[in-house]
This record gives C-alpha cells, sequence and structure tokens, in this order.
C-alpha cells in the first residue's frame, strides 16, 4: 500500500519530489526498524509489526483492559483501495474522549458489497469502554463495552488552538513516524479564502487541503463566524469531515 501510494506522487504539483522523497524515508525507517526491533522498545517494536501487515484478533484485544469514557463521535472518511480484482473500503470513524482528552479511531475493512458500520453516528456521544491496539501512539482500538445508548453531542471537543493541535502532532509523530492521518478536532475557527485556509482565535492558520471541493459549504456554514471544525491532518494540509455551528452537526 504504502508503495502504491507512492506511485501517485510524481508530477502532482509543487514539492512533489519532497513528498516522495519523505514518503521514501518513511519507508526505509520501517526495514530498519524491523531490521533491528529487538533494540527497540516493546510498543515501538507492536507498531513496525502493525506497519509491516501483522495483526490482532478481536479476542486478542478484548481480552484486555479499555478505556472507559464518554466518546464524541466527530466524523468518518471512507477510502476505497485496490485489492486485486475485489473492492475493498475502509471506513475510519473518529472519536474524542471527554475525560481523557484523547482521540480513538474505529477502523473497519469492508469487501465487495458489505454494509458499512452505521453504530458510530457522527455528532452523538455515547459512554463505552474501548480496547486500543498495540502501538508507539495508541490510536485505533475497538468497542468492548457500550454504557450508554448514543445522545445528539452538544459541543466540538478538542483542541482550543491551531498550536496546541500542531505541538500535538509533534509529540505523536515523534513516538511513532509512520503516523498518517491524524485527528485534529479545534473547537473554534474561521474558514477564509473561499474554505482554503482555517483561522483560529490567536489568528494562526490552517491549510486546507486543495481535494477538499466543499469550500463554499463550509464558509455558508460559518457565515464569517467561528465555528467547530474537525478533519484529518496529513503534516501538509487539514481534510474537513465535519463542523459544529449553532448547535448543530454539519457533516462533508
Amino acid at each position: 500500500r504504502m508503495l502504491r501510494s507512492m506511485a501517485s506522487i510524481p508530477q502532482t504539483g509543487s514539492g512533489w519530489p519532497d513528498r516522495l522523497l519523505s514518503r521514501l524515508g518513511k519507508l526505509h525507517l520501517l526495514v530498519e526498524g524491523w531490521q533491528q526491533q529487538q533494540q527497540l522498545p516493546a510498543q515501538l517494536q507492536a507498531e513496525i509489526r502493525t506497519q509491516i501487515g501483522w495483526t490482532y484478533t478481536q479476542d486478542e484485544l478484548l481480552a484486555q483492559s479499555g478505556w472507559r469514557d464518554r466518546w464524541y463521535v466527530l466524523g468518518q472518511r471512507i477510502e476505497a483501495h485496490a485489492a486485486g480484482v475485489a473492492k475493498l473500503t475502509e471506513q475510519r470513524i473518529w472519536l474524542w474522549g471527554e475525560t481523557g482528552d484523547r482521540a480513538a479511531a474505529i477502523v473497519r475493512y469492508v469487501h465487495g458489497s458489505e454494509p458499512l458500520d452505521l453504530s458510530w453516528q457522527p455528532g452523538t456521544a455515547v459512554e463505552a469502554e474501548l480496547v486500543f491496539y498495540p502501538s508507539a501512539y495508541p490510536l485505533r482500538a475497538v468497542m468492548k463495552t457500550q454504557f450508554s445508548e448514543p445522545i445528539p453531542s452538544p459541543k466540538m471537543p478538542g483542541y482550543a488552538s491551531i498550536s496546541a493541535a500542531l505541538a500535538a502532532y509533534a509529540a505523536a509523530l515523534a513516538a511513532n513516524p509512520w503516523l498518517e492521518g491524524f485527528p485534529i478536532p479545534l473547537m473554534a475557527c474561521v474558514p477564509h479564502r473561499r474554505g482554503e485556509v482555517a483561522i483560529d482565535l490567536d489568528n494562526v492558520g490552517l491549510p486546507i487541503s486543495p481535494t477538499f471541493n466543499q469550500g463554499w459549504q463550509l464558509m455558508a456554514v460559518s457565515g464569517g463566524e467561528a465555528i467547530g471544525l474537525f478533519g484529518e491532518w496529513n503534516g501538509e494540509d487539514w481534510l474537513p469531515l465535519s463542523a459544529f455551528a449553532e448547535q448543530r452537526w454539519v457533516l462533508f
């Protein structure tokens, strides 16, 4: 998958050699890490095994103790992947824990015409216990026990500023250099320039992904006022997935 994604980078606009070199560097680092894994901390070993394709069964994970919290369902991203002749769809649902102040990702791979997981609806909150996959920076999780029915989420939780969000991203990347999509929920920001950038209350900007084609809708949701906005950050730009404005959720 990493190699296939690199094949699509050349000739994709300004700076593509740097982007390709960065991906090659991560792949080289993974190979070096695998060859020297016995010298690494246990959680980093687990991350390397996951990156090269090792899997964990649901039973293995659910046998462990989890993290109980009220989880806000921030949004989801659905991506199609090539898997031979079969269609493979990745569904990534992002959550945010209220007391733990941490993110979690429920990831499901759907083959062919299998239905998507509809149990986590963006814009709702549910009390549940999650178990995280072993990782140098745990994000992916599975639900072990649900303690309440979903209720409408009354707010956009997350970071108060872009600086705080990028500091969290830097810490995550230091722990796991193979980190890809990083969840950034901003509690208050204003979209500008036809939805090409988001400005927080400290007047710091975060570039919005050029692949995001709903800039005008985002501007309309904001109306020039600060809104809650959630999206995935890849180290270069931010892809909005949901917004919270005037006590209602809008999904992109």
